[in-house]
């Protein structure tokens, strides 16, 4: 079986992280969690040994939601235009753990304009057709995580539509937050929620066609930041042999992502 998610505590590996979910997207109430997304890479050496590096990694905080992608597998995601990788790049809050990487990943959200495309928009449309499927699935047995997957529907829809007009991606639903929290809260009779995603629906593939958006990602700022980014983390070559003969290149320290974040708010 193919190992891609741990909860292993890689250290201080993790080198962005990006506030993501309710918070980001102007959609918190009281008792809100915080959620986490980015990236994290080990040493470069890693690249040529036989034990890779799982795809993705779980935080150990059970006070807040983390999930962190290996830097290659994360850039995979972005330029196939997966909703969860781009929410890292539209984040309104990022923490940089490593001086010597954080000039590159500022270049990369500087240029993240670059990974748009109309893969965005299939994207968008195919998440929010599936959260409703699963949202109506789940209904029966959990009411409140039903209508919460249903919400998220509506706001995938909305940010394509609005990604489709204006070529911009935003995660701010603020202008839509009254409506999207009461539909979270169940408020909505389902009839009523059936005909807002098809009245939704119907606007997201008019915009869709007409969409100035290009046909796929411009890969180059991709690649280059991966070249600058391992550039930047590069070992010399005899203290990575070191580490390797001696064993403590498995010697992680632990990172608390959460604790650093309350401690720069």
């Amino acid at each position: 079986m193919k190992h891609i998610y741990t909860t292993v505590d890689y250290g201080d590996q993790i080198h962005l992280a990006a506030l993501v979910g309710s918070k980001a997207y102007e959609l918190d109430t009281d008792g809100s969690d915080d959620d986490w997304r980015g990236f994290y890479a080990l040493p470069t050496h890693f690249l040529f040994i036989a034990n890779q590096p799982p795809e993705q990694i779980k935080g150990v905080d059970p006070t807040s939601d983390e999930d962190y992608w290996e830097v290659r597998k994360f850039i995979r995601l972005a330029l196939n235009n997966n909703p969860n990788a781009l929410e890292v790049l539209w984040s309104p809050k990022m923490l940089m753990q490593h001086p010597q990487t954080q000039p590159v990943i500022e270049k990369l959200v500087m240029n993240r304009q670059s990974f748009l495309s109309k893969l965005a928009l299939n994207s968008h449309g195919g998440y929010a057709l599936n959260q409703w499927s699963r949202g109506l699935q789940t209904l029966d047995k959990d009411e409140k995580v039903g209508w919460k997957m249903i919400m998220h529907t509506f706001r995938l829809l909305i940010e394509a539509i609005q990604l489709a007009k204006t070529g911009i991606l935003s995660l701010d639903m603020a202008s839509h937050r009254s409506d999207l929290l009461d539909i979270r809260m169940g408020k909505w009779a389902l009839a009523q929620a059936a005909i807002y995603r098809d009245e939704l629906e119907k606007e997201f593939r008019e915009v869709q066609i007409s969409s100035q958006l290009p046909d796929y990602p411009d890969r180059r700022p991709a690649h280059q930041f991966l070249i600058e980014f391992y550039y930047a983390i590069t070992q010399p070559l005899d203290e990575a042999i070191q580490q390797i003969q001696d064993g403590s290149i498995w010697e992680m320290p632990h990172l608390n992502v959460s604790a650093i974040a309350q401690e720069q708010e």
